[in-house]
């Protein structure tokens, strides 16, 4: 009895190497939010200058000719020295565009971590195979059981994992956006919001005017069937009555698809639209329908010259707070799911090394 419980403790023990490796799915997950981060703080903080744009160009330039050269002659050895092999180093060429693809395809480094990080994932979890194949095996409702809630926990692992790289990815991009908008003069805040009527062109604006209000608020449905959707716009004046003169009040709101509700302060971006053809195809419909009815005339003074279209900032829009509030919950759910994950394939690994028949039997 002695020697059987020794064994069936040691062939655990040995066991347990293979079981650690259900541990590293959250370090890779937690290593490719790193990588995402880092390529996009440099794709869009550090390479957006003007300088940098440029050296990028011949840089591109040279790591294309590079590889070319090295395959070029890679193939040319491989004819001479080998011989046999006929015409198939030729199919070392397939490298050039692929090459070609990672060196110019903005979004190509992106997909190159996504599938690092999935590819090494694959790898270390190829060491539990044994014990998932053994469990699959035995047919019993508490292996099956087993291997479906660590199937779960696996599954929720990978939805987390996205939501964690969307938001790093979203986050070091939205902090590149504002470095930009802001060295570049292109953000101001405003107490009065008839002073961005005023101001010269900016591209994000901060609306702090408590007497802010929507006026002329127009919704209308376009298109139809599967196509059609919604848009509301309002002017967004205040108390003032020129405010409320479409004729002569030159900001308007992008409200999406309900009511204009936002409340102040508002961060929105902006739009010049001295012609509003050159702006959306919605927005001009609207804006002829609303100058029309109050004019009821075909025949309308021209539009302000400096009509600009609000919208909602977006991502802009999210405090520091709010991304590290996300972040911090999507690394708490990976942590979850990956002690759950261990803990059902150590329970499943344990359980396997208890019912193993001793040798001869």
């Amino acid at each position: 009895m002695k020697s059987r419980l020794a064994k069936i403790i040691a062939g655990i023990a040995e066991s347990w190497f293979s079981i650690l490796f259900a541990l590293m799915p959250a370090p890779v997950i937690a290593l490719g939010a790193v990588l995402l981060h880092l390529k996009t703080d440099i794709a869009y903080r550090w390479l957006q200058s003007e300088p940098a744009m440029h050296a990028l160009r011949y840089v591109r330039i040279g790591l294309f000719a590079v590889i070319l050269l090295a395959i070029v002659i890679t193939v040319a050895l491989l004819r001479k020295k080998k011989p046999h092999l006929r015409k198939k180093p030729f199919a070392l060429y397939f490298l050039v565009p692929c090459a070609g693809f990672v060196i110019y395809v903005s979004w190509a480094p992106t997909l190159l971590i996504l599938l690092f990080a999935l590819g090494l994932l694959t790898l270390l979890q190829l060491p539990l195979m044994r014990d998932i194949a053994a469990a699959y095996k035995r047919k019993r409702g508490g292996f099956q059981f087993l291997l479906t809630m660590q199937g779960i926990a696996l599954f929720l692992l990978f939805i987390f994992a996205i939501v964690l790289w969307v938001q790093v990815r979203d986050r070091a991009y939205r902090n590149a956006q504002w470095l930009e908008i802001k060295s570049k003069g292109l953000y101001a805040e405003f107490d009065d919001v008839a002073d961005l009527a005023r101001h010269p062109r900016i591209e994000v604006a901060l609306i702090k005017d408590p007497e802010m209000r929507f006026h002329k608020v127009q919704s209308h449905r376009f298109g139809s069937g599967e196509d059609a959707y919604n848009v509301t716009y309002a002017m967004l004046g205040n108390n003032d009555s020129e405010s409320s003169d479409p004729a002569r009040w030159p900001l308007w709101y992008y409200c999406g698809s309900g009511g204009c509700y936002d409340k102040i302060p508002l961060l929105v971006n902006v739009d010049l639209c001295p012609d509003p053809k050159d702006c959306h195809a919605d927005f001009a419909w609207i804006l002829r329908r609303v100058r029309y009815r109050i004019q009821n005339s075909d025949t309308t003074p021209p539009y302000p010259p400096t009509l600009r279209l609000l919208s909602p900032a977006g991502d802009l829009a999210v405090t520091e707070n709010q991304w590290r509030t996300n972040i911090i919950f999507a690394a708490r759910m990976i942590l979850y799911m990956q002690i759950a994950y261990f803990f059902f394939h150590a329970l499943l690994a344990t359980l396997n090394r208890l019912l193993e028949k001793p040798a001869g039997r």
